[in-house]
């Protein structure tokens, strides 16, 4: 595992900038910046099979954005921050690949870890479809606590 500042550091390829896109939003009432991203249209399981420096990319990538909503949090006047990430377009094609599900399964464990601290004010799954549902009732679990923020 990197550190933070090794997250931070690396050397992400523009492809993956450009495939796994998220952006600020804004900021809620209380000062807590509002994260989005486009989860069901990221093609995770091309870079998993892929392999190499763009699935390490892609890894990388998806840990700093998380290393991001956090500090962003941290350092805004409600201390704490907001996330959406829309799943429309998620398909069979991701959630059929044992790979890519461990792939996305290992990214709800670091999205534990970083944001245990407290700094998840609320996140919500927008466009939820069947396939996806199946992989959040086990991402839920291995979000413990933090899923009870999560709508």
């Amino acid at each position: 595992n990197l550190t933070d500042s090794e997250i931070y550091a690396f050397d992400v390829p523009a492809e993956i900038k450009d495939q796994f896109p998220y952006y600020l939003s804004g900021y809620d009432e209380e000062g807590a910046p509002i994260w989005i991203f486009e989860g069901g249209k990221w093609d995770v399981r091309k870079y998993v099979e892929q392999g190499g420096k763009h699935y390490d990319g892609m890894d990388v990538h998806i840990d700093r954005m998380y290393l991001m909503f956090r500090d962003s949090g941290l350092n805004s006047t409600g201390k704490q921050f907001v996330v959406i990430c829309d799943m429309g377009g998620f398909n069979i094609r991701q959630a059929g690949h044992g790979k890519t599900v461990q792939f996305m399964l290992s990214k709800f464990v670091r999205f534990e870890q970083i944001a245990r601290s407290g700094t998840l004010k609320r996140a919500w799954l927008l466009n939820v479809n069947a396939i996806f549902q199946g992989i959040w009732q086990i991402g839920s679990r291995i979000l413990g606590q933090l899923a009870n923020f999560v709508e």
